[in-house]
């Protein structure tokens, strides 16, 4: 006799089980007409599919969803944002350790130097000579003016 309550039992918790599972599958699926047959929307997954009458009974196929590229994305957005908003933080309060540069293999590296005065003398002679060359051109650009004896003409 008590085996026959422990199997009763099983059994009404196995049923209920699964009267509730689909309990929730009911209404998980919106169907939206189409020209030439119907989209299904899985409300749980956010999954489209589009079915379509092939013959004599319906096919469905899962429409290309970029969504989970998308949130990649996001959450790459979101990491460099996090680690980005933190150096803001770091550099107004003046915690950040380490020098200051453009990032490396390994990670930012934190190092600026300034130029040499060589450096700088180097930097000058090379702008001066642009626009000297610069200058030139605009110079040719002008119109000359004519000779006085052809302009007696």
């Amino acid at each position: 006799m008590g085996r026959i309550l422990i199997v009763l039992a099983v059994t009404i918790v196995c049923l209920a089980n699964f009267s509730v599972a689909r309990a929730e599958e009911i209404g998980r699926f919106t169907m939206t007409p189409t020209d030439d047959g119907f989209l299904r929307l899985d409300t749980q997954s956010g999954a489209v599919s589009l079915c379509l009458k092939k013959e004599e009974s319906w096919a469905c196929r899962s429409i290309a969803d970029d969504r989970q590229a998308l949130q990649r994305e996001i959450d790459r957005l979101a990491q460099e944002n996090l680690k980005l908003s933190k150096t803001i933080d770091e550099l107004k309060h003046g915690r950040l350790s380490g020098p200051v540069g453009p990032e490396g293999p390994d990670g930012p590296t934190r190092k600026f130097n300034f130029p040499s005065e060589e450096e700088v003398d180097k930097a000058m002679k090379f702008a001066e000579g642009l626009l000297r060359r610069f200058k030139d051109m605009m110079d040719n650009l002008q119109p000359r003016p004519e000779p006085e004896s052809e302009r007696q003409l």
